[in-house]
């Protein structure tokens, strides 16, 4: 009996790509990133603006966010604020990817707990994976390469068809 339980259990267990939350207000470059980090096997919700990824924080808890700083309606400081004063959201982890290069946009970010900060024009889609990969080992996260198959409740949102 107990053998039938356990199999039954196997049976529905589903790989569910890690979770990455993109805030970037230029849609080529959104576009264009989400595509990438599909193709890696991450699932990726696009958003436009930190007024609408506040949102989307709430109410899909994402594996970890790609912010960018500078942004109409709501900038990336101010929902870094939003996002860690919310003890739902608050442990999340955050990777900046901006243009600024202003040393008091990256020390201040860091003040609110950023697992990086890089700027768009200086970093390589490799060195980017890398940082997403430590930030899921530094939050206990394990990639969905290492792990694929994830014992996980999927909200509605996260059905998305990785790539082949």
């Amino acid at each position: 009996m107990k053998v039938e339980a356990a199999s039954r259990a196997d049976a529905m267990t589903i790989a569910i790509p890690r979770r990455i939350l993109l805030v970037e207000d230029s849609g080529f470059f959104r576009r264009a990133l989400a595509e990438n980090l599909r193709k890696r096997g991450f699932g990726v919700l696009e958003c436009p603006n930190g007024e609408q990824a506040v949102a989307l924080a709430r109410i899909d808890m994402p594996d970890l966010i790609l912010l960018d700083m500078m942004m109409p309606r709501l900038d990336g400081m101010m929902f870094l604020r939003m996002l860690r004063s919310d003890p739902e959201t608050k442990s999340i982890s955050v990777i900046v990817l901006t243009g600024s290069r202003k040393d008091c946009d990256q020390k201040a970010a860091l003040k609110l707990s950023v697992d990086g900060y890089y700027t768009k024009d200086s970093i390589q889609f490799d060195e980017l994976l890398e940082a997403i990969e430590k930030a899921f080992t530094a939050r206990a996260l394990v990639p969905i390469a290492a792990t694929p198959e994830v014992n996980r409740a999927s909200p509605a949102s996260q059905q998305m068809t990785p790539p082949h």
